[in-house]
């Protein structure tokens, strides 16, 4: 059943790469990629990322919280929230299965769970598959 899911969610973020929008006219364009390398991906992950838009089954909804994720390069995150740091600790990538990866946090993080896309300056929490929300942070730096 979860191989069913999992399949679905891909299906549906792939899907993604097509322009939505809710009732408040917000608007993603959403060319994803799938970063098969570990190394790469911790790369491209490093640096300040602030919370965009999430999706929680359906609608699109804007942020409603000023939140921004740093990712440092030696393996700690900090999630502030209004400037304000709410949490921080230790990351790196887990495997989730050949060519997919989720982070392995030392707290949990409702922000930052779910398969890891990138799409241009933007990185995709895919955790929908797992009942939660796909959130959509944009690189700030």
């Amino acid at each position: 059943m979860k191989q069913v899911l999992l399949s679905a969610t891909i299906y549906l973020v792939l899907l993604a790469c097509k322009k939505h929008s809710s009732d408040d006219a917000i608007k993603i364009n959403w060319p994803c990629d799938l970063i098969e390398d570990s190394i790469a991906t911790s790369r491209q992950l490093e640096g300040s990322w602030k919370l965009i838009n999430y999706v929680c089954q359906i609608p699109v909804n804007k942020a409603d919280k000023d939140i921004k994720v740093t990712f440092n390069s030696n393996g700690t995150y900090i999630v502030q929230e209004n400037s304000a740091v709410v949490d921080q600790g230790s990351w790196q990538l887990k495997s989730a299965n050949t060519d997919l990866f989720i982070l392995d946090l030392s707290s949990s993080v409702s922000y930052l769970k779910g398969f890891v896309f990138f799409c241009e300056n933007r990185v995709l929490f895919a955790d929908e598959y797992e009942g939660g929300c796909n959130n959509y942070l944009e690189k700030t730096d």
